[in-house]
């Protein structure tokens, strides 16, 4: 679940309290489940094990791996006010106010502007009513769809949304694991062989950004490129290639 090459790291970090959580109610209501049960019955009438006995070894169980998360997962304690973000539920003004105050801290480059995204809220608020996030949940729209179709009524509609944007694009640019790292290197071995090493680093880069945001079958791309009278002037140009 934690290794989905789309999940963000706020999406993880949410997965894990919520694990974490449910690790916590189990140890804490001294949970044993139905099979279990009878089994452990067995145990005791065979005189192998106590109920006493199998409960200390599961409080163990718990409590170490609570302890774990815990420890793995203390780097996630700032992405907490970020959840509302992930458009699982109706998110209130305030939880967005505390998300964009998280971020600026965070990320000083990310510029909010609170009287302006008073009203985007607003506009969000109004599209997550009438079942909108019933059916999300329903179909296991992943985050980015979800956006998507958040930014597209905004369009629609001709209502600004500049702030929730950028909430947004920083929200998802945040990777979940290492898988989207791992891509990134396995493309870049495929393209930086020993046949062809002489690529510049800004060749590398610019073949990788096509490779992994330009996800089109060969003919589609081809007429995308047909389209853009700039980039066939390039492309024409007697001009010799330079990085």
């Amino acid at each position: 679940m934690l290794e989905s090459q789309d999940r963000c790291a706020v999406e993880s970090a949410a997965i894990l309290k919520s694990f974490e959580a449910k690790l916590t109610a189990r140890s804490d209501d001294n949970f044993i489940p139905v099979l279990v049960r009878g089994l452990l019955r067995e145990l005791e009438e065979n005189g192998a094990m106590s109920k006493a006995s199998f409960l200390k070894t599961s409080q163990s169980f718990f409590t170490t791996a609570v302890n774990y998360l815990q420890a793995w997962g203390k780097h996630t304690d700032d992405l907490k006010d970020l959840h509302c973000l992930l458009l699982k539920r109706q998110s209130h003004r305030e939880e967005i106010q505390k998300a964009a105050a998280t971020l600026q801290e965070k990320c000083p480059n990310v510029k909010i502007n609170e009287d302006e995204l008073f009203d985007e809220v607003t506009g969000l608020q109004e599209f997550l009513k009438g079942g909108t996030l019933e059916e999300w949940k329903a179909s296991e729209t992943p985050l980015n769809h979800r956006w998507s179709k958040v930014v597209t009524h905004f369009q629609d509609k001709k209502i600004p949304f500049n702030n929730l944007a950028r909430l947004a694009s920083v929200v998802m640019c945040l990777p979940g694991s290492n898988a989207p790292v791992e891509r990134v290197f396995s493309q870049m071995n495929d393209i930086w062989t020993a046949a062809r090493n002489r690529f510049t680093i800004p060749t590398i880069k610019a073949m990788l950004v096509v490779k992994t945001n330009f996800n089109f079958p060969c003919q589609e791309f081809m007429e995308k490129l047909a389209k853009d009278k700039a980039i066939l002037k390039k492309m024409h140009s007697s001009e010799e290639y330079r990085d």
